[in-house]
């Protein structure tokens, strides 16, 4: 009888044992809606100029984007702004003489971008999958980007010897959201630098730029 029961439970635990086994081994595989490397992507986005407290910037921005890998992408972008609101005190800085003028502006970017045209890397730093209330399931990557690149002016006074155009160089971050197998947003901030040459001196700028866009992956 003792060894009966022992057997028993001999074969119980040994049931258990191989079940939990099988359980550990049981794995779901969820594909990526978007595999990226060797594909083109095209960006179509709206910019808003952040660094400019005075006037009110916004405009249209086109990018090409081809995935080297998975985390490392190559870009061509230009953008157009295209609407301008002044405030109050830019209207009565540029009522001042030119003189005054040339010296208030130093203080609050007398000059604006108009277009601008970059080629960038970008790297992603985390990339994975990201759940909605566990109804849709989407690819998402955080990406760090820089590159050069040349920008338009419009200058308040041309006479100082300042080009209409200046090269520059874009730093930021983007956020890029997938949730379909071609079709995806994208979210980034950028900081535009540059160094304005005139005939008398140079000011470092710094134009930063939010733009959200919709991706199309083909």
């Amino acid at each position: 009888m003792r060894l009966a029961f022992l057997m028993a439970m001999a074969l119980v635990l040994f049931s258990g044992k191989t079940a939990f086994a099988r359980e550990e081994g049981v794995y779901a595989v969820q594909p990526k809606h978007t595999a990226l490397a060797s594909r083109f992507e095209t960006v179509f986005s709206g910019v808003y100029n952040l660094s400019n407290r005075y006037v009110s910037e916004s405009g249209l921005a086109l990018a090409g984007i081809y995935h080297v890998r998975e985390n490392l992408a190559i870009e061509l972008q230009g953008n157009w702004f295209l609407h301008r609101q002044k405030s109050e005190l830019y209207e009565k800085i540029t009522a001042l003489s030119i003189g005054d003028v040339k010296n208030a502006f130093a203080l609050v970017n007398y000059y604006r971008a108009t277009w601008l045209v970059n080629a960038a890397f970008q790297w992603s730093i985390l990339h994975g999958k990201l759940s909605f209330y566990d109804v849709v399931l989407g690819d998402v990557g955080i990406y760090a980007l820089a590159g050069i690149g040349l920008m338009g002016l419009e200058l308040a006074d041309s006479g100082n010897g300042a080009l209409p155009f200046q090269l520059t160089t874009p730093f930021g971050a983007g956020l890029r959201l997938h949730f379909a197998q071609h079709f995806g947003l994208r979210l980034e901030v950028r900081d535009n630098v540059q160094v304005l040459w005139t005939s008398q001196s140079s000011d470092i700028s710094h134009k930063i730029w939010l733009t959200l866009g919709v991706a199309y992956v083909f």
